[in-house]
């Protein structure tokens, strides 16, 4: 009885989900679905890595809403491994060298960065914006380095068809938005204009969306890409 209970206030906290959590659900079966066998390594780790921010995303709802307990510091540590982890996609993808020196240095110093801020700076307890500013702006960087490894060597690529232009496309779009918000919150929020940060609730939603989306799209390019070898 005491379970039958707990389920159903579980179920009445818990859902339904905000509509982006359906956003993320759906590139997560496109990638299993969607994706071939003979996906780049790259594009086939997005399956464990979508998986992987659909459980960072329930379990910090189910500590919020359920057990009404801070969760903030799921955040601390999962935005700075999906900005990690893109990076990695990018300096797996890219192939001009000096560009992927440029990854492999993010890569190196970003978490020491991330730890360091944790621990001295900010804290577990407070949401850790001095990270997602760098990290949002080194995957603006980033991004764009990879869209313009692409575009030199278009004749060897379509750009449309390719998967990572529009993977590159909406981390692009995402975090200008993100970074842009972020770098004048104290503005927004301290002077009442966004106090309750809804603004950047339903920014957030949309841009994640137009992230998922592009994602999505990357991976029917491949299929459609898969069909035109095999005809």
């Amino acid at each position: 009885m005491v379970n039958y209970v707990r389920i159903i206030v579980i179920d009445k906290h818990m859902f339904p989900l905000p509509p982006f959590y359906y956003f993320e659900i759906a590139a997560l079966v496109a990638a299993f679905f969607v994706l071939t066998k003979n996906a780049s390594r790259p594009l086939k780790w997005f399956r464990y890595f979508l998986l992987l921010i659909i459980l960072v995303e329930l379990f910090a709802r189910y500590k919020r809403k359920i057990l009404h307990e801070p969760n903030v510091w799921i955040y601390n540590l999962s935005i700075p491994l999906e900005y990690l982890f893109y990076a990695f996609i990018f300096y797996h993808s890219v192939k001009d060298m000096k560009i992927r020196k440029i990854g492999f240095f993010f890569l190196i110093c970003y978490p020491l960065f991330v730890y360091i801020n944790l621990l001295f700076i900010q804290g577990m307890s407070v949401f850790n914006s001095h990270s997602m500013l760098i990290g949002s702006l080194s995957m603006m960087v980033l991004s764009g380095l990879m869209l313009y490894d692409l575009f030199i060597r278009e004749n060897q690529v379509n750009i449309v068809l390719e998967p990572l232009f529009w993977i590159a496309s909406g981390v692009l779009l995402f975090n200008a938005g993100e970074f842009g918000y972020y770098l004048f919150s104290n503005y927004l929020i301290n002077d009442g204009i966004d106090k309750a940060a809804t603004f950047f609730s339903q920014l957030n939603s949309k841009l994640i969306f137009v992230l998922y989306s592009c994602i999505v799209i990357g991976f029917v390019c491949h299929r459609i890409t898969e069909k035109y070898k095999k005809g």
